[in-house]
Order: C-alpha cells, then sequence, then structure tokens
C-alpha cells in the first residue's frame, strides 16, 4: 500500500469471490440491460469476466468496459453483445471525456470498483446523471465528506456484502 501511496497507483483489481458474493443479490435487475463497467480494464477487471461469463443467465442487452491507462493517456474498451467482442484502443476513457460520457449515457447500470482517487467525481456524476450503479469500494469512501453527504440523503446505501 506505501508502494501504491508513494507511485500515486490507486488501482486494484477486485476479487471475484467479493464481486459473485454482492452482485449475486442484484441479478433480477439486469435484465435487458446495458451494464458498464466504466473503471474497468476488459483483459483483467473480475467485473467484466463475471458479466461476459453470466451474460446470459442475466439477461444482458450488452456488456461495455473501458478504462485509461495509469498514465492516462490512452484507454481500452471492450463491448460484447454475448455473440461478439469488439475491441477498442486509444479511446479516451477519462471521466470528463465526451467519449466516457456518452458511454454512461447509453448504459442502464454504471457497475464498477473505481480508484479511489477518481470515486468522488465518479459518483458525483453518477448521481448528477441519475444513473443507477453499483459500486464496490472500501469503507474508507464513507469517511469522505461527500459520500456521506450522499449516504445521509439517501442517494447511496451500504450493499449486501458490508
Amino acid at each position: 500500500m506505501n508502494n501504491a501511496k508513494a507511485k500515486k497507483l490507486d488501482e486494484f483489481y477486485t476479487f471475484m469471490p467479493d464481486i459473485e458474493e454482492e452482485l449475486n443479490h442484484y441479478q433480477e435487475f439486469f435484465f435487458d440491460k446495458i451494464v458498464y463497467c466504466c473503471c474497468d480494464n476488459p483483459i483483467y477487471s473480475n467485473f467484466y469476466k463475471y458479466f461476459k461469463k453470466n451474460f446470459n443467465k442475466l439477461g444482458l442487452k450488452q456488456l461495455i468496459a473501458s478504462c485509461n491507462s495509469f498514465e492516462e493517456k490512452e484507454g481500452i474498451c471492450s463491448i460484447y453483445d454475448g455473440h461478439n467482442e469488439t475491441l477498442y484502443n486509444n479511446i479516451n476513457g477519462n471521466i470528463c471525456s465526451s467519449w466516457f460520457c456518452s458511454m454512461i449515457a447509453q448504459s442502464d447500470i454504471i457497475v464498477t470498483n473505481p480508484p479511489f482517487s477518481k470515486s468522488k467525481m465518479l459518483l458525483n456524476y453518477l448521481i448528477n446523471a441519475d444513473k443507477k450503479f453499483i459500486v464496490i469500494g472500501n469503507r474508507n469512501h464513507l469517511t469522505s465528506d461527500l459520500f456521506f453527504l450522499f449516504f445521509t440523503h439517501g442517494k447511496i446505501s451500504l450493499g449486501y456484502g458490508v
């Protein structure tokens, strides 16, 4: 953790058992929906792997996953329809980019574990855009003034695995 802090590297991948334990409580909400894993490299992300593996079982319409490199210069995106997967390189998936905003707009549910440094900005954006989302994160998120405000006003709630 100290090494990650020194390098300003705060992107960690969520373990599959943690994803399965939490998302199993929401399966009915995914039917005929476009799910966007907006901070998830489609090559490494367990969120992406979970949704791709369970695509038909959940009845998804489409699965999108994207992320930027750690240097924030270029990103990668995958769009999967249950049969075909299209991979895009060199996208600008930064949370403030027009490309990112267009992916959010066409998605029904956002599911991710954002890097801690981007979590405030992402949640603020999703709540203001009135998007449905599941964000799996560290309890330390709740200590931030913004998260506490969202929590006390009923905009976010704790999940099942808490």
